[in-house]
Protein backbone atom coordinates (compact mmCIF):
# COMPACT_ATOMS: atom_id res chain seq x y z
CA UNK A 1 0.00 0.00 0.00
CA UNK A 2 1.18 3.51 -0.78
CA UNK A 3 0.03 6.84 0.62
CA UNK A 4 -1.34 9.25 -1.98
CA UNK A 5 -2.73 12.78 -1.74
CA UNK A 6 -5.41 13.80 -4.22
CA UNK A 7 -6.37 17.44 -4.66
CA UNK A 8 -10.04 18.16 -5.33
CA UNK A 9 -11.54 21.30 -6.85
CA UNK A 10 -14.64 22.58 -8.60
CA UNK A 11 -16.18 25.96 -9.37
CA UNK A 12 -19.36 25.25 -11.35
CA UNK A 13 -22.31 22.93 -10.71
CA UNK A 14 -22.78 19.53 -12.30
CA UNK A 15 -25.71 17.18 -12.66
CA UNK A 16 -24.76 16.07 -9.12
CA UNK A 17 -25.45 19.50 -7.65
CA UNK A 18 -23.33 22.44 -6.56
CA UNK A 19 -19.55 22.39 -6.80
CA UNK A 20 -19.40 21.31 -3.15
CA UNK A 21 -21.99 18.56 -3.66
CA UNK A 22 -20.07 17.24 -6.67
CA UNK A 23 -16.85 17.19 -4.63
CA UNK A 24 -18.60 15.35 -1.81
CA UNK A 25 -19.92 12.85 -4.39
CA UNK A 26 -16.39 12.32 -5.71
CA UNK A 27 -15.25 11.00 -2.32
CA UNK A 28 -17.33 7.83 -2.72
CA UNK A 29 -15.93 7.30 -6.21
CA UNK A 30 -12.39 7.74 -4.89
CA UNK A 31 -12.92 5.11 -2.19
CA UNK A 32 -14.62 2.71 -4.58
CA UNK A 33 -12.02 2.99 -7.34
CA UNK A 34 -8.74 3.93 -5.67
CA UNK A 35 -8.58 3.01 -2.01
CA UNK A 36 -9.52 3.91 1.53
CA UNK A 37 -9.62 7.57 2.49
CA UNK A 38 -7.45 7.93 5.58
CA UNK A 39 -7.92 11.69 6.08
CA UNK A 40 -9.78 14.48 4.37
CA UNK A 41 -9.23 18.20 4.65
CA UNK A 42 -11.85 20.83 5.28
CA UNK A 43 -13.19 22.55 2.19
CA UNK A 44 -11.69 25.90 1.19
CA UNK A 45 -12.78 28.69 -1.12
CA UNK A 46 -10.24 30.24 -3.48
CA UNK A 47 -10.17 32.69 -6.36
CA UNK A 48 -9.48 31.14 -9.80
CA UNK A 49 -5.92 31.47 -11.10
CA UNK A 50 -5.21 32.63 -14.63
CA UNK A 51 -8.66 33.94 -15.55
CA UNK A 52 -11.17 36.56 -14.44
CA UNK A 53 -14.93 36.31 -14.27
CA UNK A 54 -15.29 32.76 -12.98
CA UNK A 55 -16.91 31.67 -9.71
CA UNK A 56 -14.58 30.93 -6.81
CA UNK A 57 -13.32 27.38 -6.46
CA UNK A 58 -14.06 24.94 -3.67
CA UNK A 59 -10.86 23.00 -2.89
CA UNK A 60 -9.80 20.21 -0.60
CA UNK A 61 -7.61 17.12 -0.42
CA UNK A 62 -7.76 13.51 0.67
CA UNK A 63 -5.03 11.17 1.83
CA UNK A 64 -5.67 7.63 0.63
CA UNK A 65 -3.94 4.29 0.75
CA UNK A 66 -3.90 2.39 -2.51
CA UNK A 67 -2.30 -0.59 -4.22
CA UNK A 68 -2.43 1.14 -7.61
CA UNK A 69 0.56 2.45 -9.53
CA UNK A 70 0.65 6.20 -10.33
CA UNK A 71 -0.37 5.73 -13.99
CA UNK A 72 -3.41 3.70 -12.92
CA UNK A 73 -4.28 6.28 -10.24
CA UNK A 74 -4.20 9.07 -12.82
CA UNK A 75 -6.38 7.06 -15.23
CA UNK A 76 -8.92 6.38 -12.48
CA UNK A 77 -9.00 10.07 -11.50
CA UNK A 78 -9.78 10.98 -15.11
CA UNK A 79 -12.52 8.32 -15.20
CA UNK A 80 -14.07 9.72 -12.03
CA UNK A 81 -13.96 13.25 -13.47
CA UNK A 82 -15.68 12.03 -16.63
CA UNK A 83 -18.32 10.11 -14.65
CA UNK A 84 -19.08 13.28 -12.68
CA UNK A 85 -19.51 15.37 -15.83
CA UNK A 86 -16.14 16.94 -16.57
CA UNK A 87 -15.42 17.70 -20.20
CA UNK A 88 -11.97 19.19 -20.81
CA UNK A 89 -12.38 22.58 -22.46
CA UNK A 90 -9.06 24.31 -21.98
CA UNK A 91 -6.40 25.10 -19.43
CA UNK A 92 -8.20 27.81 -17.46
CA UNK A 93 -11.79 26.71 -18.13
CA UNK A 94 -14.28 26.51 -15.29
CA UNK A 95 -14.89 22.94 -14.20
CA UNK A 96 -17.44 20.94 -12.29
CA UNK A 97 -14.72 18.61 -10.94
CA UNK A 98 -10.93 18.59 -10.98
CA UNK A 99 -9.00 15.74 -9.36
CA UNK A 100 -5.23 16.13 -9.23
CA UNK A 101 -2.62 13.59 -8.22
CA UNK A 102 -0.57 15.75 -5.85
CA UNK A 103 1.73 13.36 -3.99
CA UNK A 104 2.67 9.68 -4.03
CA UNK A 105 4.72 9.36 -0.84
CA UNK A 106 8.22 10.66 -1.67
CA UNK A 107 8.11 9.45 -5.26
CA UNK A 108 9.37 11.74 -8.03
CA UNK A 109 8.11 11.18 -11.58
CA UNK A 110 9.21 11.22 -14.32
CA UNK A 111 12.74 11.80 -12.84
CA UNK A 112 14.36 14.54 -10.80
CA UNK A 113 15.88 16.29 -13.86
CA UNK A 114 12.67 15.93 -15.88
CA UNK A 115 10.53 17.10 -12.94
CA UNK A 116 12.40 20.42 -12.77
CA UNK A 117 12.06 20.88 -16.52
CA UNK A 118 8.33 20.12 -16.42
CA UNK A 119 7.74 22.28 -13.32
CA UNK A 120 9.17 25.28 -15.14
CA UNK A 121 7.48 24.62 -18.51
CA UNK A 122 4.31 22.72 -17.77
CA UNK A 123 2.19 21.60 -20.68
CA UNK A 124 -1.22 20.64 -19.26
CA UNK A 125 -1.55 17.91 -21.88
CA UNK A 126 1.32 16.11 -20.14
CA UNK A 127 -0.98 15.34 -17.21
CA UNK A 128 -3.46 13.43 -19.33
CA UNK A 129 -1.41 10.25 -19.74
CA UNK A 130 1.71 10.15 -17.58
CA UNK A 131 1.71 11.28 -13.96
CA UNK A 132 4.01 14.03 -12.80
CA UNK A 133 4.57 13.84 -9.06
CA UNK A 134 4.77 15.74 -6.91
CA UNK A 135 2.35 17.90 -8.87
CA UNK A 136 4.65 20.39 -10.63
CA UNK A 137 2.73 23.47 -9.46
CA UNK A 138 1.91 22.24 -5.95
CA UNK A 139 4.53 24.44 -4.28
CA UNK A 140 3.04 27.51 -6.03
CA UNK A 141 -0.61 27.00 -5.04
CA UNK A 142 -1.94 27.77 -1.61
CA UNK A 143 -5.30 26.17 -2.46
CA UNK A 144 -3.48 22.83 -2.88
CA UNK A 145 -0.84 23.17 -0.15
CA UNK A 146 -3.16 24.06 2.73
CA UNK A 147 -5.45 21.03 2.22
CA UNK A 148 -2.35 18.84 1.75
CA UNK A 149 -1.01 20.14 5.07
CA UNK A 150 -4.34 19.28 6.70
CA UNK A 151 -4.17 15.64 5.59
CA UNK A 152 -0.40 15.06 5.84
CA UNK A 153 1.11 17.64 8.22
CA UNK A 154 4.66 16.27 8.16
CA UNK A 155 4.98 15.72 4.39
CA UNK A 156 8.14 17.20 2.85
CA UNK A 157 8.61 17.94 -0.84
CA UNK A 158 11.19 15.35 -1.97
CA UNK A 159 12.98 17.75 -4.32
CA UNK A 160 12.51 21.17 -2.76
CA UNK A 161 13.32 19.89 0.76
CA UNK A 162 10.55 22.02 2.28
CA UNK A 163 7.52 21.11 4.31
CA UNK A 164 4.05 22.41 3.51
CA UNK A 165 4.21 25.03 6.28
CA UNK A 166 7.31 26.60 4.74
CA UNK A 167 5.83 26.61 1.24
CA UNK A 168 2.53 28.03 2.56
CA UNK A 169 4.27 30.90 4.35
CA UNK A 170 5.97 31.88 1.07
CA UNK A 171 2.53 32.22 -0.61
CA UNK A 172 0.27 33.69 2.07
CA UNK A 173 0.94 37.32 1.09
CA UNK A 174 -0.02 36.78 -2.56
CA UNK A 175 -2.80 34.14 -2.41
CA UNK A 176 -5.85 33.93 -0.19
CA UNK A 177 -8.06 30.98 0.67
CA UNK A 178 -10.86 30.73 3.22
CA UNK A 179 -12.03 27.65 5.05
CA UNK A 180 -15.71 26.96 4.43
Amino acid sequence: MVAVVIGLGANIPSEHGTALQTLESSLGHIEDQLGQIIRRSPWYSSTPIGVLGQPDYVNGAVLIETKLEPTAILAQLHNIEHDLGRRRQGRWAARCIDLDLLVVEDLVLPSEAQWYEVADNVDPAAFLVEPIVPHPRLHKRLFALKPLQDVWPDWHHPLLAQDATTMISALEDEQVIHQL
